[in-house]
């Protein structure tokens, strides 16, 4: 009967271990060099299809802040909403 146990307790410990180690490999991670990246292009897009001067923020996955971008030319209150 001990065998029995261990063998069971053996079999969950390993099925609660296997996913988790599984999920922290494949979970994609946002960079700030990517998103730098993306910042540029959204900024480039909008000055080549004529836009006003714009912010960009860019949030990673949990609405954290990871990158802010602004150019001198935006209106000074837009800004006060990524406070």
């Amino acid at each position: 009967m001990i065998r029995f146990h261990a063998a069971v307790a053996a079999l969950f410990a390993a099925a609660l271990a296997a996913p988790a180690a599984q999920a922290l490999d494949t979970k994609p991670v946002l960079t700030l060099e990517m998103a730098e990246t993306i910042a540029q292009t959204c900024q480039e897009k909008a000055v080549a299809e004529g836009w006003r001067p714009v912010n960009v923020a860019i949030y990673d996955d949990g609405g954290n802040l990871v990158y802010w971008f602004t150019t001198y030319e935006t209106w000074g209150g837009s800004w006060a909403s990524r406070l």
